[in-house]
């Protein structure tokens, strides 16, 4: 766990770095968004804040200032871009059927406008909501790409392979279009593959169950620890890209992880000879209880880290409550 302390203390250290110099919309951390003007020169301007505040995960707030853009908005160019943050807004902020719906309505409504984005974003939404094969229609059908473009299809292409199931298979093809990428190439797609992979391997160690002879239950354990350190690896993949919103998802999947192998280890059955003598049993359920414990510390810490590094950073997102009502379930077992 110490290794992703020292991965979030540098991307600490390089926010404080970048608040030194003239923010841009375009970085992840630095100063965070000024509060919406009363007045704006224009619609552009109020749909340049609020892609500042989307960038942040303020999405309420973005969305007010698309309002405000709304009622100004005269030209189709000038709605469609309106009606464009705001269907992203909704989709980053997990609610993929109402962004659904907003990406469908800018299709059949200003067709020509961003149509190769809004195309892209629609497919990655019914992907979300595990309508692949009508997604991947909507890929097949993108026309030219540039090099980074086709990285980024890759890449969402690959996490369905996962998200169906095929684990080994999307693995391979996550691991596959990463390889194909550079480090500038779409770093947000990167992030959020590296974050099905953390995902892959926690929901695998949920597998193994402690409910085995209890001369097995530590090769349970080490299997189990084994494929958390390399969810561990991932989340620090994911720091490295400096995207927020996936390095606050991969630390929650990181603790519930470690809490998830504590649970276990607690619940684990004796063997009869300890189970038919009441002194055994105590110092059985003792020991269990000291080694719970001490994986659900580490648990602790993941959404620690997480909840501090969106403190940080003004961060404003779903996940932040969720890593804190994770972390107070997780220190109500002691």
């Amino acid at each position: 766990m110490w290794m992703l302390l020292l991965a979030l203390t540098a991307l600490a250290q390089e926010t404080a770095d970048e608040a030194q110099t003239e923010p841009t919309v375009e970085q992840v951390q630095g100063e965070p968004p000024a509060e919406p003007a009363l007045e704006v020169a224009s619609v552009a301007e109020l749909a340049d804040q609020a892609w500042t505040r989307i960038k942040h995960a303020d999405y309420d707030g973005a969305r007010i200032l698309l309002d405000q853009a709304d009622e100004r908005a005269q030209t189709d160019r000038e709605k469609a871009e309106v009606a464009y943050f705001r269907a992203i807004s909704h989709e980053l902020d997990d609610d993929a059927e109402a962004a659904l719906s907003m990406y469908q309505s800018l299709t059949a409504g200003y067709p020509d406008i961003r149509t190769q984005d809004v195309a892209f974003r629609t497919a990655e939404v019914l992907g979300s909501l595990d309508r692949f094969d009508e997604a991947a229609a909507l890929l097949d059908g993108l026309g030219e790409l540039s090099r980074e473009d086709n990285v980024k299809v890759n890449l969402v292409r690959s996490i369905w392979v996962l998200r169906k199931g095929n684990r080994d298979e999307g693995r391979l093809a996550i691991r596959t279009a990463l390889g194909s990428a550079e480090p500038g190439d779409h770093s947000f797609y990167q992030a959020k593959a590296r974050a099905y992979l953390v995902e892959s391997y926690i929901e695998q160690a949920a597998e193994s169950s402690f409910d085995v002879k209890p001369k097995h239950q530590d090769n349970v354990a080490e299997l189990r620890a084994l494929l958390v350190k390399t969810a561990e690896f991932e989340v620090r993949e994911v720091i490295a890209l400096k995207e927020i919103e996936w390095i606050l998802h991969g630390l929650m999947l990181l603790g519930d992880g470690y809490v998830a192998i504590g649970d276990d280890i607690l619940a684990a059955p004796p063997t009869k000879k300890i189970s038919k003598k009441e002194s055994r049993m105590a110092l059985w359920n003792e020991g269990l209880a000291k080694k719970s414990e001490t994986v659900w510390l580490k648990g602790i810490e993941a959404y620690e880290l997480g909840i501090d590094l969106a403190l940080a950073n003004q961060w404003e997102s779903k996940r932040v409550q969720m890593l804190q009502d994770r972390k107070q379930a997780a220190m109500d077992k002691f």
